[in-house]
């Protein structure tokens, strides 16, 4: 893996000797060395055995999110701090982290988070000058910095950044600004099946609750169905819905299920995705 910027790690690791702490530095480019900087974000994600704590503004990264969940099942304690209106962000990765049961937490957005730290066992520090959690391409010149120390007690500038978050967790809300988050029994609706002869979407139920379909859609990206009011799916039930519903009128611009190869998503109304099919 290589580094680079090689003067700023020579400063830093200066820095760090000098308290006389036992700490390695590394610092990687995000444009010069993506993929590095991806690996060793994981790699210390991975590493994680008793505590995990994120401070960002945006969260879009699927791989990153996955492996915060990861560390949480395993028993690592987890805590998120999120800038509030990242809940917004298409694909957030907020609505997976909070239904997996991670604790995620708001910062008032005319205050945003815009340096990124992660701190992982209270003796490593990730610190980003860019938005390390969002999946977006990097166009931006930013640079990663790994500080890694023996052990907590002997770990000053991760502890630093540790007291840093505990501040600004002190000062923080777990209720977000923007729409609510969709319900955690709503990702237990699945797309059971697809008919692609008979035209038949078969939904699936796998909650103890009524889940409200109205305004939600199913699409093929071509054409598209919306559940008018009042349509619902019961607990642990399943749902038919045909072409007869979906595209009466047998509309080649509407819903159309091709026999051979073709996709359906299903949608709730703010336009996310629930499930999808491909054939």
């Amino acid at each position: 893996m290589r580094s680079i910027l090689v003067g700023v790690v020579v400063v830093s690791a200066i820095f760090v000797a000098a308290m006389g702490k036992p700490c390695d530095v590394q610092v990687l480019s995000n444009t010069g060395d993506a993929v590095s900087v991806k690996a060793v974000l994981l790699e210390a994600l991975e590493g994680a055995r008793s505590s995990l704590e994120i401070m960002g503004s945006r969260f879009t990264d699927d791989l990153i999110g996955d492996a915060v969940i990861r560390a949480y099942r395993r028993g690592v304690s987890v805590r998120v701090l999120l800038t509030s209106d990242s809940e917004r962000e298409t694909g957030s990765e907020i609505e997976k982290l909070t239904f997996a049961g991670i604790e995620v937490r708001f910062v008032d957005a005319a205050s945003p988070l815009d340096h990124q730290v992660l701190i992982v066992d209270g003796r490593i520090a990730l610190s980003a000058s860019y938005e390390v959690l969002a999946s977006a391409d990097r166009t931006t010149f930013g640079t990663l910095t790994r500080i890694e120390c023996i052990s907590a007690a002997e770990a000053p500038l991760p502890q630093a950044y540790l007291g840093e978050f505990e501040r600004r967790w002190a000062n923080s809300t777990s209720e977000a600004s923007a729409d609510t988050f969709l319900l955690p029994e709503i990702f237990s609706l699945t797309i059971a099946l697809v008919d692609r002869l008979g035209q038949c979407v078969y939904l699936l139920n796998a909650s103890d609750r009524t889940i409200d379909l109205t305004g939600w859609t199913l699409s093929d990206l071509e054409g598209q169905y919306t559940f008018p009011e009042e349509s619902e799916i019961l607990p642990n039930d399943a749902y038919r819905i045909c072409s007869d519903v979906f595209n009466p009128a047998g509309d080649i611009a509407g819903l159309y299920l091709e026999p051979e190869h073709d996709e359906i998503f299903l949608l709730t109304p703010t336009g996310d995705i629930v499930d999808e099919v491909a054939w």
